[in-house]
């Protein structure tokens, strides 16, 4: 971490006792491990706070959120605050967003907070859904059709069979419902 301002605080060292904590601006630099490869990530104008005495350094949130918005971005993921954005474009609580999408409210509220990093497929269907607003037009229609979202009860998608010809066809099947199907195992 690199020094860029300083400012002496009142408060005293948590660590040691004695010193006083200083609020600084600086850069902060670390590996990442995504995929194999080991990322060099250089988040600027961190803040962050330093004991006098022992140079013991604490971060907060914010330090937290600059460092988890760099790394979305270094792996190419959406950043908290787009993933938010993407939700409220459509004017979605995160409970309304839960039901019609299946993505769990728990882990949209964590992705939201900052507190987890969604996979490449969450990202994708995130993206899918922002940049045509007709897919999520598609998801309303066909929740609608399908049961009604139990909040208490995420599924991933609805089971809806339909006798044709002799066949089962499965309809926006979501794999909770697909393995309670007689003819799919392990689904």
């Amino acid at each position: 971490m690199n020094e860029s301002s300083n400012h002496e605080t009142n408060e005293t060292c948590p660590a040691c006792g004695v010193g006083h904590l200083v609020a600084e601006r600086t850069t902060s630099s670390f590996d990442y491990e995504h995929e194999g490869a080991t990322l060099k990530i250089h988040v600027e104008d961190v803040p962050v706070r330093r004991c006098t005495r022992c140079t013991e350094v604490f971060s907060g949130p914010e330090a937290s959120r600059l460092e988890h918005d760099a790394i979305c971005r270094a792996v190419g993921m959406l950043t908290p605050t787009e993933i938010r954005r993407v939700r409220e474009r459509f004017s979605a609580s995160q409970a309304d967003f839960s039901c019609l999408t299946g993505i769990g409210e728990a882990t949209l509220s964590r992705w939201e907070r900052g507190r987890l990093i969604q996979n490449k497929a969450m990202d994708l269907y995130l993206r899918l859904l922002e940049s045509d607003p007709e897919n999520v037009e598609r998801l309303r229609r066909w929740r609608a059709a399908g049961p009604s979202c139990d909040p208490s009860n995420q599924l991933t998608g609805s089971f809806r069979a339909s006798q044709t010809k002799g066949s089962t066809s499965l309809v926006d099947a979501g794999p909770a419902r697909l393995a309670a199907h007689p003819r799919i195992k392990g689904a």
